[in-house]
């Protein structure tokens, strides 16, 4: 997770932050509600997106990482290519 999301954080943002709204605990497993902020530096339109991280713990370490977020408004963002942009280039 560090290495395939965390730090590639820099190279792809301008003042990114996470703004953490709620953390809650069920058992070994943690679920955070947050929103990142930023500039993407592809193209400098500003990010602010709503995110869910889901977190499993197993001898106080962490074993599972899952992310939820709108993937359509990163694209955008970043100028990727969606639907039949997308298709077309394949």
């Amino acid at each position: 997770m560090l290495e395939g999301v965390v730090a590639r954080i820099p190279n792809d943002f301008d003042g990114f932050s996470i703004d953490v709204e709620r953390i809650t605990g069920f058992g070994n497993t943690v679920l955070v509600e947050a929103r990142y902020r930023g500039t993407v530096r592809a193209t400098g339109l500003q990010l602010d997106a709503q995110v869910a991280h889901v977190w499993d713990f197993r001898d106080g370490k962490a074993v599972h990482w899952q992310q939820y977020t709108d993937t359509w408004q990163f694209a955008q963002l970043m100028g990727v290519p969606t639907g039949k942009a997308a298709a077309a280039q394949a």
